[in-house]
């Protein structure tokens, strides 16, 4: 595992009750009616899945791009949750980083953290992007807008690390 520079990580396995309505909502056939029944069901404490980003408080339309585990140091794994909002587009966006900032702590906490968790790993810090477009990661993109944080994970909180 620590070998592996980068690891692009999919949703936790689903198992029990969330199991078929995943595959529901991942395009399996069922009835609506009994999925909603399901869906009252499930567990408070199910998986977060990979493309089940929460709303932010900006209200900015964000998806996810990628997770991934940065190994190159053995002594200090990093998980990067990078998250694509056009919003944040320097020509035509309409939010400053002033605007997204309370979003980063809301995406680790909300989602990077349990998708990360979901897949057997415990994060001890976790970097959360924002891009205005899809970008390759580790490879540099002059007309892309990009927002960074950093944070420590205790418990279910992320922690704010300045750089």
């Amino acid at each position: 595992m620590l070998q592996i520079a980068a690891q692009r990580f999919q949703h936790a396995p689903l198992s029990g009750v969330a199991a078929p309505i995943g595959r529901t909502l991942l395009g399996g056939r069922g009835c609506a009616f009994g999925f909603l029944i399901a869906l009252c069901a499930l567990p408070a404490s199910a998986s977060v899945l990979f493309d089940d980003v929460p709303t932010v408080p900006s209200r900015a339309v964000v998806d996810v791009l990628e997770i991934l585990q940065d190994a190159t140091d053995p002594d200090d794994v990093v998980f990067r949750a990078r998250y694509v909002m056009p919003a944040i587009a320097r020509d035509a966006g309409e939010l400053s980083y002033e605007d997204v900032a309370e979003d980063f702590v809301t995406l680790c906490e909300a989602h990077a953290l349990p998708v990360i968790r979901g897949d057997g790993f415990s994060p001890a810090r976790i970097i959360v992007s924002l891009s205005d477009r899809a970008t390759e990661f580790g490879v540099p993109d002059a007309e892309a807008t990009q927002l960074f944080e950093a944070f420590t994970v205790d418990g279910d909180t992320c922690i704010w690390d300045q750089f």
